[in-house]
């Protein structure tokens, strides 16, 4: 497999309501340097490719390609992505309880 270039790159689109979102990502370890944080609504994170890292509610919780990760609201939570030489990409899901409810 071949190695992804090291370009950052961001898009994002939420509902006008602000019940669902999806943000598609790619960083690499010198692009985003994420500080813990919390979110009201649900984050069902899938790693697309290489290693993302998440310390969630102080437990590291390693996601390989094709892996899912579900935060949950006001979890305590902050992602590490990739290395130096390699990005990390994955899709994130935003979804208010509501939202999943009605899914």
């Amino acid at each position: 497999m071949r190695d992804e270039p090291r370009q950052m790159a961001s898009k994002c689109w939420i509902a006008p309501d602000f019940e669902l979102g999806f943000h598609h990502f790619q960083y690499s370890a010198e692009d985003l340097n994420c500080f813990p944080h919390t979110h009201g609504e649900y984050n069902v994170t899938l790693c697309l490719n290489r290693t993302i890292e998440y310390i969630v509610n102080g437990r590291l919780e390693g996601l390989e390609a094709g892996d899912l990760l579900v935060i949950n609201p006001g979890e305590i939570h902050q992602g590490r992505y990739g290395t130096n030489q390699t990005a990390s990409r994955g899709i994130t899901f935003y979804l208010t309880e509501r939202a999943l409810k009605n899914l």
